[in-house]
């Protein structure tokens, strides 16, 4: 019994390779996810101390609530 295999030849630009789509659904989310965390970072790094305060916040605790805050839903 023989097999016939056939070879992509056309190298790296002609890949047929194409990623299950729930996988790189899953790339893209997380990788907007981290861009909105650190946007969501550095807002609330901005504020002044008493502004962060006025919400309940030291600025300690801003990587802690930002993490906690935007979970993967």
């Amino acid at each position: 019994m023989t097999t016939a295999t056939s070879m992509n030849t056309s190298g790296f630009g002609g890949s047929s390779f194409k990623a299950p789509r729930s996988y790189s659904d899953g790339i893209f989310s997380r990788i907007a996810l981290y861009f909105h965390r650190a946007n969501v970072e550095s807002q609330l790094e901005a504020l002044d101390d008493r502004m962060l305060a006025d919400i309940g916040l030291a600025r300690c605790d801003i990587p802690h609530v930002v993490r906690d805050v935007t979970m993967v839903r």
